[in-house]
């Protein structure tokens, strides 16, 4: 690792500074990754529902906001979770008689 030879890149939940070999720790940069908010997974999926390059945006997509708040609080603070629901909602969802996904 000194040499930049070994690349290292782990995930744990437990708190690295306790359980990472002291040695190994020192050598290396820890990142605490923290839930997103439910405001800021509503902004991710507001995004990806105006989005027409990367998100759903050239989908008429007839949201409620209930059903959004929903989604962004079951998804545990991690916005790949919610972008997924989403997904698979406007995805699964027949459009109704005026082409619209509700």
């Amino acid at each position: 690792m000194e040499e930049g030879n070994i690349v290292l890149i782990a995930a744990t939940v437990e708190n690295p500074f306790f359980y990472v070999n002291s040695a190994l720790l020192s050598r290396s940069q820890v990142f605490e990754l923290k839930h997103l908010t439910i405001e800021d997974i509503m902004k991710i999926m507001e995004n990806a529902l105006s989005d027409p390059e990367r998100g759903l945006g050239k989908m008429n997509i007839l949201t409620d906001e209930d059903a959004l708040v929903h989604m962004a609080r079951m998804s545990d603070g991690d916005g790949r979770k919610a972008l997924s629901a989403l997904e698979i909602a406007a995805l699964t969802t027949q459009p109704d008689a005026d082409g619209a996904i509700r």
